[in-house]
């Protein structure tokens, strides 16, 4: 990861905490009156700046104030490293065009779906309560699995979380691609990203072909979001039973423990449209 300049964080800091500093004397001209930050009451600091052939006296935030205007900073640089770096390796908070228009608003409700629906709504209006836990909607093709798990993605990447998806075919071919190149990206990172990334979307679990390789890497996937209480959202063809055949007993057995079921039992619209 890139070092962060201090020199670039002290003049944020400048810029944020422009507003706390007043230029209240030409020194030796006037009294100082008021030495008391205005955010939080403590005193404030004194600094003596050289301006042409002046001295002049300003406040500056007091130590407080100051150092949790650093500490925010250096937080906000940190994150925003840690997004640029997700962003070279994978299409983060980007779902394709197709994807674009699977929100709350667009859903067609459907008296199948409209459980699976009502669970989609109550975890993100309690997303913060449920600490962690995440979502598996699984369901025959077409019954609008991905529809919900996108608009769940869409709010959260509106609250400013950083949100990955990947359908597993696609993320497969990457990292075999990856991995074969000299150059390429180690398996190790690309694991690291899919397990520290605020939100992780799994579309189509279940569907490829069953492999060591495979099992293994998914496992380490889940099993670190498992220990690292981060929430995963996951759309699988797949009941409970079907998912331990396909992918194993213990990776199954993690998502029941830290994921919301949700068993959408509605025909495939696709086709009904199409047949219409």
């Amino acid at each position: 990861m890139q070092k962060i300049s201090m020199d670039s964080i002290n003049k944020k800091i400048c810029e944020i905490s422009g507003i706390l500093i007043e230029e209240l004397t030409i020194l030796g001209q006037k009294e100082i009156e008021n030495e008391t930050c205005p955010i939080c009451g403590q005193k404030m600091q004194k600094r003596y700046v050289e301006q042409h052939d002046s001295i002049r006296t300003v406040f500056g935030p007091c130590q407080h104030c100051e150092q949790e205007l650093y500490e925010k900073t250096k937080q906000r640089q940190i994150e925003n490293e840690r997004k640029q770096r997700i962003s070279k390796l994978f299409s983060i908070s980007e779902l394709g065009e197709s994807f674009q228009k699977k929100t709350f608003e667009t859903w067609i409700h459907n008296v199948k779906s409209e459980n699976s629906y009502n669970e989609a709504v109550d975890y993100i209006e309690q997303f913060e309560r449920y600490n962690g836990k995440g979502i598996v909607f699984y369901g025959g093709v077409g019954c609008g699995k991905t529809h919900l798990a996108c608009a769940i993605l869409h709010e959260l990447i509106e609250r400013g979380y950083v949100c990955l998806f990947k359908t597993l075919p696609d993320l497969f071919t990457q990292v075999y691609q990856s991995i074969g190149q000299e150059n390429g990206i180690k398996e190790s990172e690309i694991i690291s990203i899919l397990v520290t990334v605020d939100v992780l979307f799994l579309d189509d679990l279940g569907t490829e072909k069953a492999t060591d390789f495979k099992q293994e890497f998914l496992f380490k996937v889940i099993n670190g979001r498992y220990l690292s209480n981060k929430p995963t959202i996951i759309t699988t063809n797949y009941d409970v039973n079907g998912l331990q055949a396909r992918i194993g007993d213990k990776i199954t057995s993690r998502l029941i423990e830290k994921c919301i079921i949700s068993h959408n039992t509605a025909a495939d619209y696709r086709r009904k449209f199409k047949d219409e």
